[in-house]
């Protein structure tokens, strides 16, 4: 990508701007264009090292989110295409240069939260994209050049001494053994086995852990199994843990929506996407385990929720999406929780107070309506939201104009936040 595309003008000397290089170096002074050199004070550097200019912090910001916006988009569009098709690694590609530009910004004004969301955008289009991103192949090797042949002749001594610390048996046998135990009744003995065959991993034996976690009772055995899968590819492993989908609620739970979280595909989101449709939660604590990855998957997981709701007549299953609609927070629910309310009072107008703010252009789309299931729920949250008491629509429109930039500032803050079974204890209300 060239350089110009990515620099703002630069300011001819005539105002102290920021440079960035692609090295993440940054550089204060008056900037000058010189052919294919930039000039910043007395340092000089090749045009093509600078990846961004700008005068201010908020210029810094507008030029890192209109990056991300750009990558955002090439991603979309080559989401929509095969995997054979040849532009769609271009795009992916393209989606992952802006991203960097946009995280050595953010690095550059220390916004940790922003860092997070563009590193978790650039892996996701890295599991996504296919193995031509690694570059073109190699050049082809020369022939190999033969070696010398030597001869040893050097041969160990007859009387050579015994060595009786050296090992007998393999030591595969040893863990064996030790694999019996995941049978033994006795919980202690099995845990003892589990440490020895996961610590460090023994791929061997892992199948007969596996089995082991699916029929486990013992809290602390579990725990010690969920420990030791942290050694493995979690990708692999998520689709062999699909009982979890029917466990009952607890550790076991926990440990495979862990694992898909680790995985950070779009295989590990398809996973717990298809485990929630199909089996909906029931306590709060399963509830936050899926908003948590929800959150985290959150580039899928809006649209899929938005359909999922729209597809899907079940009313228990609607319920749970609307739950998950207001604790993930996205300000794309705000219309369909708005249309949800005169069907599901209770939890679409719950869940538009945890939208907040955001859901204030929605609300007051409702509070137009002439239907009266509508527009007096929209209004009395129009009210609790915005802390405006009144009745007319231009008043909120005012205090939406006066106060929009701060609530997208402060809905962008939250989104790293961790979710909680407690963010759910609203719905339970009368």
């Amino acid at each position: 990508m060239k350089a110009a595309f990515l620099l703002l003008p630069l300011l001819l000397g005539q105002e102290v701007a920021t440079v960035l290089t692609r090295s993440g170096k940054k550089l204060v002074g008056r900037v000058v264009q010189e052919g294919g050199f930039t000039r910043v004070g007395d340092e000089c550097l090749p045009a093509a090292d600078v990846l961004a200019v700008y005068r201010s912090t908020a210029e810094a910001v507008a030029l890192a989110e209109s990056r991300f916006k750009t990558a955002k988009a090439a991603y979309a569009e080559a989401e929509k295409l095969d995997v054979a098709h040849p532009a769609r690694n271009d795009k992916l590609r393209l989606a992952i240069e802006q991203a960097h530009v946009a995280s050595v910004l953010y690095q550059a004004l220390d916004m940790s939260k922003e860092i997070q969301v563009v590193q978790q955008f650039t892996r996701l289009c890295r599991g996504m994209s296919t193995s031509d991103l690694a570059g073109e192949a190699p050049a082809a090797r020369g022939a190999l050049i033969p070696l010398v042949s030597a001869e040893f002749k050097a041969a160990a001594p007859e009387d050579a001494p015994e060595r009786p610390w050296t090992l007998a048996a393999p030591l595969s046998a040893g863990l064996a053994e030790r694999a019996k135990d995941l049978e033994n009744p006795d919980p202690d003995r099995r845990l003892d086995a589990v440490k020895a065959l996961l610590h460090p991993p023994s791929h061997e034996h892992f199948p007969a852990v596996l089995k082991l976690l699916e029929g486990e009772t013992e809290l602390e055995i579990v725990r010690a199994i969920g420990d030791g899968l942290g050694f493995f590819d979690p990708g692999p492993l998520v689709k062999s843990l699909a009982w979890a989908k029917k466990a009952p609620p607890g550790p076991k739970r926990s440990i495979v929506v862990g694992l898909a979280r680790a995985a950070a595909d779009r295989a590990a989101f398809d996973f717990l996407a298809a485990w929630f449709a199909e089996n909906p939660p029931e306590s709060n604590a399963d509830r936050a385990l899926f908003a948590g990855a929800f959150r985290q998957f959150q580039p899928w997981t809006v649209p899929w929720l938005r359909e999922l709701l729209t597809k899907h007549r079940q009313p228990k299953l609607q319920i749970e999406i609307l739950r998950q609609m207001g604790v993930v927070g996205d300000k794309a629910f705000g219309g369909l929780l708005v249309k949800a309310l005169p069907a599901y009072p209770r939890d679409a107008s719950v869940a538009l107070r945890k939208l907040g703010k955001t859901g204030v252009p929605f609300l007051m789309e409702g509070a137009r309506s002439t239907e009266p299931g509508l527009r007096q729920p929209c209004l009395a949250l129009l009210r609790a939201v915005t802390g405006v008491n009144g009745i007319n629509m231009g008043h909120f429109e005012k205090w939406w104009d006066e106060n929009r930039k701060t609530v997208l500032e402060e809905e962008a803050a939250a989104r790293g936040a961790p979710i909680t079974a407690a963010d759910f204890d609203g719905f339970e209300t009368p």
